[in-house]
């Protein structure tokens, strides 16, 4: 429904092609957040009313609101267009286009994050950024990254940690694991995990089987298997009929192989362990 203090002109027909747009896409890199119906118009901080646009989008929104609100909300769109319109060079006020706006901003933008890295923040500066996110919705919620999106912020992750540019010191690889310590899945939860990998086949490459045989051989050379002594996790539980008529379905799925040496039809993962080269007909 249209607000009363909007005007139904070429101005606001703009103004929403260029939220519908920002609607449908994902940005990366320097965003701003917009209400789409301001607050001093009665917008709300609800996630339909907010947007994320570039610098620019955002400074050219702020211009647009100007042309077609009326009356006491039209003055407050001035003041706000003002306010991104203008900067101060030895205090006077210099008007800039929507491009000189963007690259202000984006540079200023990388500029706060690389001078506030590794900047210890104060617990009064903790609370107050708890009590200004909470109850913001998420700008992402209900969204998905698309494949070619996870691929490459993969590949920049992966670089930008071989580099040395991201690293987790030790102390951060603590926090993270005492967090985590004691933690358990819900049963919606597991359910959701267990559904999304129904029909998935992991393959596993040569070269990654060969990393964890050599870590797993480092690790326990010179010391006694972390599991040694400890009573086993399913000892004196007895598993339901479900659970019984589940496993049973499970190995008879598997894929079979006769052993060339035995002639016992066993399946895959047995083959590999036991059989072949490993049968005992032929070592013994």
């Amino acid at each position: 429904m249209l607000p009363a203090q909007f005007i139904k002109n070429k101005y606001y027909l703009i103004y929403y092609k260029i939220i519908d747009r920002a609607k449908s896409r994902n940005i990366s890199g320097y965003i701003e957040r917009h209400h789409v119906i301001p607050k001093s118009l009665g917008g709300s901080n609800d996630k339909s009313n907010m947007v994320c646009l570039t610098a620019k989008e955002h400074f050219i929104c702020h211009r647009l609101l100007t042309k077609f609100t009326t009356g006491k909300f039209k003055l407050s769109m001035d003041r706000a267009a003002w306010r991104v319109s203008h900067i101060q060079i030895k205090n006077k006020e210099v008007l800039i286009t929507s491009s000189q706006y963007e690259k202000l901003k984006t540079n200023a933008a990388k500029a706060q994050s690389i001078l506030m890295t590794g900047t210890p923040k104060s617990p009064e500066h903790i609370e107050n950024m708890k009590k200004a996110f909470k109850g913001r919705p998420s700008s992402f919620k209900g969204k998905h990254h698309t494949e070619e999106n996870k691929l490459r912020h993969s590949k920049i992750l992966k670089e930008k940690y071989a580099s040395g540019e991201l690293f987790k010191s030790q102390e951060t690889i603590e926090k993270h694991r005492a967090s985590r310590q004691g933690y358990k899945h819900s049963e919606e939860t597991k359910r959701k995990i267990s559904e999304s990998q129904i029909g998935k086949t992991v393959i596993v490459k040569e070269e990654t089987k060969e990393k964890i045989s050599k870590t797993l051989k480092a690790r326990y050379k010179d010391q006694v298997h972390h599991l040694k002594g400890r009573p086993a996790h399913n000892r004196g539980k007895s598993r339901t009929d479900a659970e019984k008529a589940k496993m049973s379905a499970g190995h008879q799925n598997r894929e079979h192989i006769v052993c060339e040496h035995c002639n016992k039809s066993v399946p895959k993962p047995n083959y590999s362990r036991w059989h072949g080269s490993n049968c005992r007909a032929i070592l013994n």
